[in-house]
C-alpha cells in the first residue's frame, strides 16, 4: 500500500497534534514525484525510531529491542541513529544520542578517541546487565565520526548550536581524534578499512566501506599523513575484484582482493560469510552516495552492474555471491532466539539497499524504486514494515532496528535527501542558478601523450563541485578529476586513475556538475607516452611536472602522528631546469620517536613486484642520513629492509639493489618484492649528524627510475594511430528516454534532422568554440553547415541529449 499523503497540511490533519520535523537539506534535488511520499514516510519513520528504540529506554543509547540479545544497544546504532538525527536535522536528538554514547561507550588513548563495540548486553531500560567492551566496530566510528564533522559544519554556518559532550568535547574535537584512531587503529597498511582494531588485509568486510566518507575525511582532517585517497583507491580495488563484482555483489567477509574467507570472521557468519547477506547489501547504499557526491565512475560501474543484475524492484532479496537465490529454508533467528524468519527477503530492507543504485540510473528508475519500498510504509505508520503481512514483512517479524535503519538510508537516497552537508552549506550563493558561463572544451581532441597533455577548462556561475570522467569507449579504462571552484581546469597525462596507460582509441570526455546536466565530449588517443628512460630503466617521476604526478603510484609524508608524535611533513615541486625537484620539509616535532619523511606508495601497481633496483638524485639543505627502506605487508616497521643514505647539499645520484637490503633492526625477515607496497625516505632525530639542525630541514629527490623485469613491469606503447576519418563519428550523447531518438543524417554539407520535440542544436569546432545555435521546432529540418572542418553537434532537449561529431563536406 503506497502512502496517500504527499502534503504536509494532509500529514498533519493524520497525526492531529503530533508535530514532524521534515528534512531540511536536498530540497535542492531534484526529486521525482513520489519523492514527497518518501519525505513523509521519513518523517514518520524517524518519530518512530526514536519512541522504539531510544526514548523507551530511557537512557539514550538506541537501542536493539529484539535483537539477539533483546534491549541491548551497540555503537553500530549510535552511528546510524547519528546520522538520522543530522539528516533530520534534529539537535535534540542528535545531542541525546552522542552524550549517552560518550557516556557509555567511549575509549580514550592520547590523542585518539573510539567508541566501544557492545554495551548494555540484556540491558533493558537501566542498562545494568552484562557490559561488553570489545573496542571499536569500524563502520560505527566512522558513521559517528561523518556525523560530527556533518555537525560541526552546522555550528560553523550557525545553522546549529555549539554543544559540549560529558565528557568535555565538542563536535569538531571529538571527530578529529576518532579520525586519529580510526587511521592509527582501524586501517591496515595505509590501505584497508579493517572491521575494528582487529583484522585487516586478509579480513575485511566490504559493506563497511565508505569512499564518499573517506572523501570529508581528506578534506577535513587535519593530520595530512592520514592518506584517505589511498583509502579509497583500496576499497575500490577490493570490491571490483570480488568474483561478485559483475552483478554489484560482494561477499559479507572477503580477504584484500575481494576473495571470499575460506571461514566466517566469527560473528555475521552467515554462510562462512561468503554470500551477499546484511553486512554486505549496505555496499550498495555506501557506494551510491560516493556517485551522488563525488560522481566516482567506478561507483556507477558497479551500481551499472548491479541494475542489470536485479533487473526489477521486485527482485530485490539477498543472494549466493553466485547470484543464486538464498535457499528458502535457511532461517535467521533472533529476539533472543523468540522469533525467525526467512533470509531470503523481498522487504523494505533489501528494496531501499537495492534501490540506491537507482540514483546511477535515471529518473524513471528512482520512481520506479521508490513505489516498491513505499509499498512496504502504510499510511501515518511510524515504522517501515506492513502490519500483517503473509510474506513476513510485519512488525512481528522484523527486528524493528537494523531493517528501520537500513530502509531509511535508502528512503532519504532515493528522495534526494541524504546529502553531503557541508556541500550545501559551502553554496556560496543559494539564490544564484548553478549555470556554465563558459562552456567546458578541451584541446587538443587528438592526442599524442608523447608530445602533449589533454587540457579542459570551463567556467561556471559560482562555485560548486565538479568532475571530468575519461573513458575508453572499448576497454572502460577510467580517468577522472574533481574540484569544487568556479573555474574548471585540468590536465591529463593519458594514465587511469590506478596508474594504468590508457589504451589507443576514442575516449568519452564527461564534465559533470551537480544540478546540471552532462556535457559530454570526446578525444582520440593516438599515441601513449613511453615510460621507459631506455631499455632497462623505467621512469617513475623526472619531478618536473607542474604538480606532484608520478608515471606511477604516489607520493605522500608519512610522520608519526599515529605514534602519538607531532611531527609534520609538507611535499612541493620547486626550482628550474636541471634543479627541479620535488621537497619534502619536514618538522620532527618533539619528544617521543621523532620521526617523519617521504614515501613513494605504489598505489597498486603489480609491476612493483618485478622492480629489482632504483635510482634517483637527491639533496638536502643540511647532510642528513635517510634511512632508505622497502615497506612490505607482511613484515612489521622494525623489520623493513633498508640502506642508508647520508644525502649531502649539492645534487648525487644514488643507485641501489633491493636484494642487498638488510633488515632495519636485525631478524631474520628477507626481501619479498610480491609484498612490497611503498618507498620511504626516512628521517629521524637520533641519526642527526648535526645537533643543532637534526629536527627540521628539507630534502629534494628528482629522476626516480627503477629497473627489473621490464616486461613484468611495463608495456610499452604501439606506433602512433591516426584518427580514424569516418562521418559521422559514433555518437557519445545519450536520449533521456527511449523512442524520442532524432534522425540525424548529414549529406555533403547538408544536415537533416527530424526532432520530435523542441530541440536546441549547438555547432562546436574542435577546440569547444561555439560556431552556431540554433532553436529547432519538433518537425524535420535541413540545415546548411558552413564550417569546413570537423564540428560537434549538441541537441538538447526536454527529453534528450546527444552529441555527435560530423565532417561536413563541401
Amino acid at each position: 500500500m503506497r502512502i496517500r499523503h504527499s502534503f504536509l497540511a494532509l500529514l498533519a490533519l493524520a497525526l492531529g497534534a503530533q508535530a514532524l520535523t521534515l528534512p531540511s537539506f536536498g530540497s535542492g534535488q531534484a526529486r521525482v514525484p513520489e519523492a514527497a511520499s518518501l519525505d513523509t514516510a521519513l518523517a514518520q519513520t524517524w518519530e518512530g525510531i526514536k519512541a522504539r528504540n531510544i526514548t523507551a529506554f530511557g537512557n539514550g543509547l538506541v537501542h536493539r529491542p529484539k535483537s539477539e540479545y533483546p534491549g541491548d544497544a551497540v555503537s553500530e546504532g549510535q552511528g546510524y541513529g547519528m546520522l538520522v538525527a543530522v539528516l533530520m536535522n534534529d539537535q535534540t536528538t542528535f545531542d541525546k544520542i552522542w552524550d549517552a554514547t560518550e557516556s557509555s561507550m567511549l575509549n580514550v588513548s592520547g590523542t585518539k578517541s573510539s567508541y566501544n563495540w557492545w554495551r548494555c548486553q540484556d540491558g533493558g531500560t537501566a542498562c545494568n546487565g552484562p557490559t561488553y567492551k570489545d573496542g571499536p566496530a569500524s563502520d560505527a566510528d566512522q558513521d559517528i565520526a561523518l556525523s560530527l564533522l556533518f555537525a560541526d559544519s552546522l555550528v560553523k554556518k550557525g545553522k546549529w548550536k555549539s554543544h559540549i559532550s560529558p565528557k568535555g568535547a565538542s563536535y569538531g574535537q571529538r571527530a578529529q581524534r576518532m579520525l586519529n584512531a580510526i587511521w592509527s587503529d582501524m586501517i591496515d597498511q595505509g590501505r584497508y578499512f579493517k572491521p575494528g582494531s582487529w583484522g585487516g588485509a586478509s579480513v575485511l568486510n566490504p559493506g563497511y566501506f565508505s569512499p564518499a566518507w573517506y572523501r570529508i575525511f581528506a578534506a577535513r582532517d587535519s593530520v595530512s599523513s592520514h592518506d584517505w585517497k589511498a583509502v579509497v583507491e583500496q576499497s575500490y580495488q577490493t570490491i571490483l575484484a570480488g568474483p561478485g563484482a559483475g552483478m554489484g555483489l560482494v561477499c559479507d567477509w572477503s580477504n584484500g582482493q575481494g576473495q571470499p574467507l575460506s571461514a566466517g570472521p566469527g560473528y555475521n557468519a552467515f554462510a562462512n560469510g561468503q554470500w551477499f547477506y546484511k553486512d554486505a547489501v549496505r555496499v550498495l547504499w555506501r557506494l551510491a552516495l560516493d556517485y551522488a557526491w563525488f560522481g566516482d565512475v567506478r561507483a556507477k560501474r558497479f551500481l551499472d552492474s548491479a541494475a542489470a543484475f536485479i533487473k526489477a524492484p521486485a527482485n530485490a532479496d539477498f543472494f549466493q555471491i553466485s547470484g543464486k537465490a538464498i535457499p528458502k529454508d535457511s532461517l535467521f533467528v533472533f529476539n533472543g532466539g523468540k522469533t525467525s524468519r526467512p533470509r531470503a527477503e523481498h522487504s523494505h530492507l533489501t528494496v531501499a539497499m537495492w534501490g540506491c543504485l537507482a540514483v546511477a540510473q535515471d529518473a524513471q528508475s528512482v520512481s520506479d524504486w521508490s513505489s516498491e519500498l513505499l509499498k512496504f510504509h502504510e499510511s501515518d505508520a511510524d515504522y517501515w514494515g506492513l502490519a500483517n503481512d503473509a510474506a513476513g514483512e510485519d512488525t512481528l517479524h522484523n527486528e524493528l532496528y537494523f531493517d528501520q535503519f537500513l530502509a531509511w538510508f535508502g528512503g532519504a537516497t532515493l528522495a534526494g535527501r541524504f546529502v553531503n552537508i557541508p556541500e550545501e552549506l559551502a553554496d556560496p550563493d543559494p539564490s544564484t542558478p548553478m549555470a556554465w558561463k563558459v562552456g567546458p572544451s578541451i584541446t587538443p581532441m587528438s592526442l599524442d601523450f608523447q608530445k602533449d597533455v589533454l587540457t579542459g577548462t570551463g567556467t561556471l556561475s559560482k562555485a560548486g563541485a565538479w568532475r571530468v570522467t575519461i573513458t575508453h569507449r572499448d576497454s572502460g579504462t577510467v580517468w577522472s578529476s574533481s574540484g569544487s571552484s568556479a573555474d574548471l581546469s585540468i590536465r591529463w597525462n593519458g594514465q587511469s586513475s590506478d596508474g594504468k596507460s590508457f589504451p589507443q582509441g576514442w575516449c568519452n570526455v564527461v564534465f559533470s556538475v551537480k544540478g546540471l546536466q552532462d556535457v559530454k565530449l570526446f578525444a582520440w588517443v593516438s599515441h601513449q607516452r613511453d615510460l621507459r628512460a631506455n631499455a632497462d630503466w623505467l621512469v617513475i617521476d623526472s619531478c618536473k611536472e607542474t604538480v606532484i604526478s608520478p608515471n606511477l603510484g604516489a607520493w605522500k609524508g608519512f610522520t608519526n602522528t599515529d605514534k602519538g608524535g607531532s611531527s609534520s611533513v609538507a611535499l612541493a615541486l620547486e626550482g628550474t631546469g636541471a634543479d627541479r625537484g620535488l621537497v619534502s620539509r619536514y618538522d620532527l616535532g618533539t619528544g617521543g620517536y621523532q620521526y617523519g619523511g617521504l614515501q613513494w606508495n605504489a598505489q597498486g601497481w603489480t609491476g612493483f613486484a618485478a622492480a629489482t633496483k632504483i635510482r634517483f638524485k637527491a639533496k638536502a639543505d643540511h647532510s642528513t642520513v635517510v634511512d632508505f627502506y622497502v615497506v612490505q605487508s607482511n613484515i612489521g616497521d622494525d623489520s623493513y629492509l633498508h640502506v642508508l643514505d647520508t644525502i649531502g647539499t649539492g645534487w648525487k645520484t644514488y643507485e641501489h639493489t633491493f636484494s642487498q637490503f638488510t633488515p632495519r633492526l636485525g631478524g631474520g625477515n628477507t626481501l619479498d618484492m610480491s609484498k612490497a607496497t611503498a618507498l620511504n625516505w626516512h628521517i629521524q632525530a637520533d641519526k642527526c649528524l648535526n645537533s643543532a639542525s637534526c629536527l627540521t630541514g628539507n630534502v629534494t629527490i628528482a629522476d626516480v627510475v627503477m629497473a627489473g623485469d621490464m616486461a613484468k613491469m611495463y608495456a610499452a606503447p604501439g606506433a602512433a594511430k591516426a584518427k580514424p576519418d569516418t562521418t559521422p563519428e559514433p555518437v557519445i550523447g545519450i536520449h533521456a528516454r527511449a523512442g524520442l531518438v532524432p534522425m540525424v543524417r548529414l549529406t555533403g554539407s547538408q544536415l537533416r534532422v527530424n526532432a520530435d520535440e523542441a530541440t536546441v542544436l549547438i555547432l562546436r569546432d574542435l577546440s569547444g568554440r561555439v560556431l552556431e545555435k540554433r532553436e529547432l521546432s519538433s518537425g524535420s529540418h535541413v540545415l546548411d553547415l558552413r564550417s569546413s572542418g570537423m564540428v560537434v553537434m549538441e541537441l538538447r532537449g526536454p527529453t534528450l541529449h546527444e552529441t555527435r561529431l560530423l565532417r561536413p563536406v563541401h
